[in-house]
């Protein structure tokens, strides 16, 4: 099992950038250099993550929780399309899925339906972690109308050598149910940059508050945000994702 913990984004010591870039990028009073515009800021951001990049291991549980306080944010302020209800390990009562998100989809004309997305953080060394994992996920007893399992590209999903190893053979069982849609997405480091960089700039120090809920769509729909399959994942869309 792979529960989400509670995100604390402190500077590590190889990283001292950090604070001082996002407090001078917000500074409004006083004679300070005003406040970069939003956009800028983030690239900005992105660059010193990217030169400090040993600073930045895997960690899926830190992207978990950071995907999970900006979809809350997104969900609040009805920029994602339908999205209703974002849920964790404990608000679910099990420790199967990660995250749990749910979309109201219809027409005016239309019945309105429910569909359901399960997201699932996977780290782990052992191809033995791996087939219980998937193991647990294909015993789901509710399962969501899609699942995604989700690694980051500096630890591969670990699956044994044999062509037949259990983990190869559970995985297969996944992509072969016929009532959800099961697929995986191994993230590069520019798309963990990415995704820090943004939850940086819009959490320092409450930003979100603050930022015009105009201009928060706008960003979202910027190259960064567009281009981002983890992003677009949660928008509803499934570009880059492997069956």
């Amino acid at each position: 099992p792979n529960p989400t913990p509670k995100v604390k984004p402190t500077p590590t010591p190889t990283d001292t950038s950090r604070s001082n870039d996002v407090t001078a990028s917000n500074n409004t009073s006083g004679k300070g250099t005003p406040p970069l515009p939003l956009e800028q800021r983030i690239y900005e951001r992105l660059q010193t993550i990217r030169s400090h990049r040993d600073s930045y291991p895997a960690n899926v549980s830190h992207l978990c929780g950071m995907t999970e306080q900006l979809l809350r944010r997104l969900m609040e302020l009805q920029i994602i399309n339908g999205l209703v209800a974002v849920e964790t390990s404990p608000e679910m009562g099990n420790q199967i899925l990660d995250l749990l998100l749910t979309y109201r989809r219809g027409a005016s004309r239309s019945p309105v339906t429910s569909e359901t997305l399960g997201l699932k953080f996977v780290q782990t060394s052992s191809p033995t972690s791996t087939a219980a994992i998937l193991r647990n996920l294909k015993n789901l007893m509710n399962p969501p109308t899609r699942m995604v399992l989700i690694t980051d590209e500096r630890q591969p999903l670990p699956l044994g050598q044999q062509v037949d190893s259990q983990a190869r053979q559970r995985l297969q069982e996944l992509r072969q149910r016929p009532h959800y849609a099961f697929q995986t997405l191994e993230l590069t480091f520019d798309e963990v940059a990415e995704l820090q960089a943004l939850y940086d700039v819009l959490f320092a120090t409450n930003a979100p508050a603050a930022i015009p809920v105009e201009t928060l769509r706008h960003l979202f729909d910027n190259d960064i945000c567009r281009r981002h399959r983890l992003l677009a994942l949660c928008r509803g869309e499934s570009s880059g994702l492997t069956v």
